[in-house]
């Protein structure tokens, strides 16, 4: 089971092709429970798509590769949800888009009927300015931003150095509820910081449990898996 001993194919010459409706009937089950409710998630991850796509550098051959920054970004992205998912820490993923359909009320930033009382940042090289204002409104509203990285220097609207940027992102550091944490989520997490703190707490005998907060009719209900 540690290789795929067969082309990655859905039609009848895979060999487990007789067995894909128990793998069917599991999604099926699986997605009627998430319809059940939505998730209860405090913290939001900003999706740095801009950034990446703004250090894409034309390959050998014409492939495209990318540059060592974009690793960071990548790295740091991945270790935060890795982070949220084994502290059992609720969270979504949310890119520009979302965040300007977010309204910043009682310091939290509401999405759709979402709430959320947190956003996390990796490094971003670029950012669009309105989302940067939206992320500082909401820290000066009381809401947490944690940063796992550095802050944008550049805008989408006129590239690199853009001096309005610079003094946005400079505004949001001086906001209280502003966290740098470079070296990632987890001291941040042990200290039991409010921005990043579970519903589940182990009085003794912690062991490793995945679990979900939602909110299915008005109630608030927690589900785990050891």
């Amino acid at each position: 089971m540690t290789t795929i001993p067969y082309p990655p194919d859905w039609y009848t010459q895979n060999p487990f092709f007789g067995y894909l409706h128990i793998w069917a009937d599991f999604c099926r089950r699986a997605c009627f429970v998430n319809a059940q409710g939505r998730l209860a998630a405090d913290v939001l991850l900003y999706y740095p798509i801009d950034s990446v796509w703004s250090l894409e550098e034309n390959g050998v051959n014409g492939v495209n590769s990318f540059d060592s920054l974009t690793h960071r970004i990548d790295q740091e992205y991945h270790r935060a949800i890795m982070d949220l998912a084994e502290a059992r820490i609720d969270s979504l993923v949310g890119d520009d888009h979302y965040l300007r359909l977010g309204e910043v009320q009682q310091g939290a930033l509401w999405i759709r009927g979402f709430r959320f009382r947190t956003v996390i940042l990796t490094t971003n090289h670029i950012m669009p300015r309105d989302v940067a204002r939206k992320l500082l409104e909401f820290a000066r509203a009381g809401g947490f931003v944690l940063c796992l990285g550095d802050l944008p220097c550049g805008s989408t609207e006129v590239g690199l150095a853009d001096e309005q940027m610079r003094g946005l992102t400079e505004a949001l550091r001086d906001q209280p509820t502003y966290v740098s944490c470079t070296s990632g989520l987890r001291d941040l997490i042990e200290s039991r910081h409010p921005a990043v703190r579970s519903k589940i707490e182990f009085e003794s005998g912690e062991f490793s449990l995945l679990a979900a907060h939602r909110r299915i009719d008005g109630r608030l209900l927690l589900a785990g898996e050891q």
